[in-house]
């Protein structure tokens, strides 16, 4: 069984990655911030994890690939305890993820509300 390998950015993780993200400034900003060091790479088998922290807070920031969230959440558990964090956060736009998280012991903390005035073009 394959475990995860923490590497450095590719093209298969950003093709992967860009399937999970709502546009390409959304894999812009991971490419930058995992080549930058803020955030971390992550890759099991064809699935990859991108994940950081923020203060007391191991913070899993994009999951891409087939069936990868047992690996995931198993991974940020032991980076998390490893690392004395006190918490493990996500943020996903699946909404098939509100079935699935409740097995892992996390509650949903808030709703995230946005609005475009200008788009960029």
């Amino acid at each position: 069984m394959a475990v995860f390998q923490k590497i450095e950015w590719s093209k298969e993780a950003e093709n992967q990655l860009a399937r999970a993200m709502n546009n390409a400034q959304e894999v812009a900003w991971l490419k930058n911030r995992v080549d930058n060091g803020i955030l971390s790479l992550y890759q099991k088998d064809t699935g990859f994890a991108v994940i950081g922290a923020d203060f007391d807070e191991l913070v899993i920031v994009a999951v891409a690939g087939r069936n990868m969230i047992d690996n995931v959440a198993s991974l940020a558990e032991i980076l998390a305890r490893a690392n004395g964090f006190n918490k493990i956060r996500f943020h996903t736009k699946r909404k098939g993820f509100f079935k699935i998280v409740n097995r892992y012991g996390y509650r949903l903390k808030e709703y995230v509300f946005e609005r475009i005035l200008y788009d960029g073009r």
